[in-house]
């Protein structure tokens, strides 16, 4: 195809084709106005906050009832769009499982023993304990765990405090590795990048998309398909986008990177690449020496495909070059290796033509600061460094690998509160637990770059917080006037404060009530802007120097963690209902109470397990579910691995909807191993088996031999400690 990335981008067109979500509109239409009211019901417009996606909604309420959410009409990325999370929130509010007064432990940490307390005793007894560590020991003595908008102000707080230890858990496993590779290929300052507008071919590598649902994501990945582009899918799973692919790539997990160099080495040493960037590519010279030192057989075979499949599937990208996206994804930490996987993606992207330009190269990346690592923190709060714990909008019990490490991180802190909307497993080992208004009875300023660039929008409350629930502005505000210490919250009411942030915007609160949102700029022609810029202004870095110890120069392919002997690789991911633990809706929960196992169908005819049985699993170190979890025998997994989804089996007695239903994989996740760049750990890295009830295994048939060249260099055993070692003595317990 004589398409040249200059030419391309000048003629793409932006077009955008409705592509219908069916099945979300049907679980949508299932909504039924909660209350009743003889006139009109008002109109207030907001932000959905049942995920990180951002959606524009509309709620009508009458009375102080919200009668229906609906997706705003006037949000172009979701054409008024709404997705059975959102539409099932209206719920949330009148939950009579939901945190009502503020909360102090009387009983052991884990007993959920508490009495109701006034908020002013609740703020003092936080402020007492916060002083008395910052006068004694400092802020290196406090860590905050945080998650989601809510937590802005109490971070901000921290921050002032000079609080190092400061986590979340939804960037570090979702964006850290993944910012961090493509910020070293193309550079911080990137100025745009072939997306699902502009594609003819889509990549998506362990990104499911249609199972982690985010509508304005899904719509663009639907309009390109109906289109007409290709999509290629590399998954061990028959994920809900790979049955919808032109190329499946049931790859042996873990060997993402085998691939990728695969398809590097057939693009580049048959000039499939795209030449007009050459120039602009530093290390690309090292990028050939190197990879005339792999065969395509042998990275075939690592990783499980036929080396005609390699060859198709790199010829179907570099045919559409360089209208390729190579989708990033966002859950990123999966084997230790995950930097230089997501690297090698970053430059496939890069030599279709593909990739993001910078006049700035990497000299400006910022690796991520291992202060801000749950691993760290956590091993911090066990040594007793750290004295005082925040958790807020976020569960460190089912966010990180091995909760009961966290468990007894916890059980050591003198003093930890915790402020969520439901009383999760985090607020079972909290002090104070301090009840938040839920999205739909606060105020906040929405902005996301990644999704909705130059956008901004403003959650109204639409409703007054129920019971004595508080606004985050509000609670915060309580603890810094005590303390005398925060510069942000001179302010008497949130409205005050959002409406002086968004004037350093040239916008304002009352200004944006009427319509919910504004653009800060004009849109710009991404295509125009990007074929205006000159190639030899462009640094793409193929080659990278990093401190000794702490990678490659280039991507190169690791061994992996295989299966001990018994043993299957535990795989898990998204669910279409759920996420950020909303698990408690009713709802929600109709539409899938319980997760599933997926086991091979070849897997289970040998081992004589029949589809729909339940069966308890234990994983290496001989941690078993609580409960059964229900099989699903398919061809859609790989006979090496079984996969769940993730966010069920909650352990609070106190979220009755969701308590003990379906198994929780974060409690099977008791290792991993920290990728050498970022420091990230990697989960993928556990492996179950079935078990009877009366604790007898079930047998494992011997599995497929993997290839030499993977049992050569991959020297993994059980040491008496439980843990995974090689000759360097590197350990992998969490």
């Amino acid at each position: 195809m004589s398409l040249t990335r200059r030419t391309f981008l000048k003629n793409t067109s932006y077009a955008a084709v409705l592509w219908p979500l069916e099945r979300i509109a049907q679980a949508a239409s299932l909504v039924e106005p909660v209350g009743a009211g003889g006139t009109a019901p008002a109109t207030i417009h907001s932000v959905c906050g049942m995920c990180r996606a951002g959606c524009l909604i509309d709620a009508g309420v009458d009375d102080g009832k919200i009668l229906k959410i609906t997706g705003n009409p006037n949000d172009i990325l979701t054409a008024g769009q709404i997705c059975p999370r959102g539409a099932a929130a209206d719920l949330m509010p009148g939950d009579p499982d939901r945190l009502k007064f503020p909360l102090k432990r009387v009983g052991k940490r884990g007993a959920g023993k508490w009495v109701r307390i006034s908020w002013g005793e609740a703020i003092d007894t936080i402020f007492n304990h916060l002083d008395k560590q910052l006068r004694l020991e400092g802020p290196n003595s406090l860590a905050l765990f945080h998650g989601g908008s809510s937590s802005s102000f109490i971070k901000e707080l921290f921050v002032e405090l000079g609080c190092r230890y400061i986590n979340d858990s939804s960037y570090e496993y979702c964006q850290a590795n993944r910012n961090l590779a493509y910020d070293l290929t193309f550079g911080r300052e990137q100025s745009g990048a072939v997306g699902f507008e502009q594609a003819q071919c889509v990549v998506l590598l362990g990104s499911n998309l249609g199972e982690n649902l985010q509508i304005p994501v899904m719509r663009k990945y639907n309009q390109a398909l109906a289109r007409g582009a290709k999509l290629i899918v590399v998954d061990p799973r028959r994920s809900t986008a790979a049955a919808r692919a032109d190329y499946h790539l049931m790859i042996r997990p873990g060997t993402d990177t085998a691939l990728l160099l695969g398809w590097l080495k057939y693009i580049v040493e048959n000039g499939l690449y795209n030449r007009d960037l050459e120039s602009s590519f530093s290390g690309f010279a090292e990028l050939k020496n190197q990879l005339l030192n792999y065969r395509l057989v042998d990275l075939a075979a690592i990783a499980d495909i036929s080396v005609s499949d390699l060859k198709r599937s790199a010829q179907a990208m570099a045919g559409l070059a360089p209208a390729v996206f190579v989708y990033p994804g966002d859950n990123s930490a999966w084997y230790g290796n995950d930097v230089q996987r997501l690297r090698a993606q970053a430059i496939l992207s890069a030599v279709l033509g593909a990739g993001p330009t910078s006049k700035t190269g990497s000299e400006d990346v910022k690796f991520p600061e291992p202060a801000r690592l749950a691993s760290k923190i956590i091993r911090k709060a066990q040594s007793g460094d750290i004295k005082f714990i925040g958790i807020w909008g976020q569960n460190p019990l089912q966010a990180h690998p091995n909760p009961y490490r966290t468990i007894s991180a916890l059980e050591k802190v003198p003093f930890v509160f915790c402020c969520d909307v439901y009383p999760g497993e985090a607020a079972l080992y909290a002090d104070i637990i301090l009840p938040e208004a839920n999205f739909l009875e606060r105020a906040e300023i929405i902005e996301n770059r990644t999704l909705h660039p130059g956008r901004m929008a403003i959650r109204q409350p639409i409703i007054e917080p129920r019971f004595e629930a508080r606004g985050p502005y509000w609670i915060v505000k309580q603890l810094t006037s005590r303390l005398g210490r925060g510069r942000g919250f001179a302010f008497d009411s949130v409205s005050e404060r959002l409406d002086n942030d968004l004037r350093t915007q040239g916008l304002s609160w009352p200004a944006l009530q009427d319509k919910g949102f504004a653009f800060l700029q004009p849109s710009v022609d991404l295509a125009a802007k990007l074929a205006d810029l000159p190639s030899s202004s462009a640094k793409i870095n193929i080659s990278v120097k990093f401190a000794d110890g702490e990678g490659h120069s280039l991507p190169v392919f690791e061994p992996i963690v295989l299966p001990p002997k018994g043993f299957v690789r535990l795989l898990f991911g998204r669910a279409p209902a759920y996420s950020r633990g909303l698990v408690n809706n009713r709802r929600l929960r109709s539409l899938m109470p319980v997760n599933e196992l997926w086991l091979n169908d070849r897997l289970a005819r040998a081992m004589g397990i029949r589809d729909g049985i339940e069966l308890f699993l234990e994983n290496q170190d001989g941690l078993r579910s609580l409960v059964p979890i229900k099989i699903k025998v398919t061809s859609g997994i790989r006979v090496d691995s079984v996969y769940m989804a993730h966010g069920f089996g909650c352990r609070s007695p106190f979220m009755r909807e969701a308590f003990n239903k379906g198994v929780s994989d974060t409690s099977l996740l008791t290792r991993s191993i920290p990728d050498p760049v970022s420091g990230v750990r990697g989960m993928r890295v556990n492996f179950v088996r079935f078990v009877h009830d009366n604790g007898e295994a079930w047998p494992l048939p011997t599995l497929d031999r993997p290839p030499e060249i993977l049992l050569q260099k991959s020297k993994w055993w059980f040491n008496s400690f439980g843990a995974f070692e090689r000759g360097d003595r590197r350990g992998y317990v969490s």
